[in-house]
């Protein structure tokens, strides 16, 4: 049971997230079956008939408020393989689905910038290249509550891949209500 002042919290950044993304469409980005695609052989055989069916979701608000799509899964595809349209699609339902669970450490992962001088870190920016001030600034916002929320259930500050996202890139943008 989370304390009031978390619910409200939750609730209200709930809100900032659908105003910050409202309209994104996932139009000319890649879907999350052809993330999985791209990966392919991250999946096991009995999974890959999955890669057969369109994705039909209409609007990130519809895979945020449903429970058939795996955001969290830590196999193959997924958030690693989108592109900057595609992650930009799918990040505020995974981050309201991440604050309806209470948790998602995958994401944390995913929201993490490595350091300038390693091989993913021009990949990544260009991943969130299509991120606004405002949609930054509600991640960072994100990074933040999931790290309170983590604390408040007794995850050490120092173990906490929300801490070491928010201070990857997103810190800047953090601002509060």
């Amino acid at each position: 049971m989370l304390p009031q002042h978390l619910t409200s919290d939750r609730d209200a950044l709930v809100a900032e997230i659908h105003e910050a993304f409202r309209g994104v469409t996932r139009v000319g980005g890649r879907s999350w079956r052809a993330a999985y695609r791209s990966d392919y052989d991250g999946l096991a055989p009995d999974d890959r008939q999955l890669l057969e069916i369109p994705d039909n979701d209409r609007s990130w608000e519809e895979l945020a408020a449903g429970t058939a799509w795996d955001d969290d899964s830590l196999g193959g595809g997924g958030f690693s393989f989108l592109d900057a349209i595609g992650f930009r699609y799918y990040l505020p339902a995974a981050m309201v689905r991440s604050i309806q669970r209470g948790n998602s450490s995958n994401l944390a992962l995913k929201l993490t910038l490595p350091e300038p001088d390693t091989h993913l870190h021009e990949h990544i920016l260009h991943r969130l290249s299509l991120l606004n001030e405002e949609q930054c600034r509600v991640v960072a916002n994100f990074l933040q509550f999931m790290l309170t929320l983590d604390l408040h259930n007794g995850t050490s500050l120092e173990g906490s891949n929300w801490r070491i996202a928010l201070n990857s890139h997103w810190a800047p943008f953090f601002r509060l209500r």
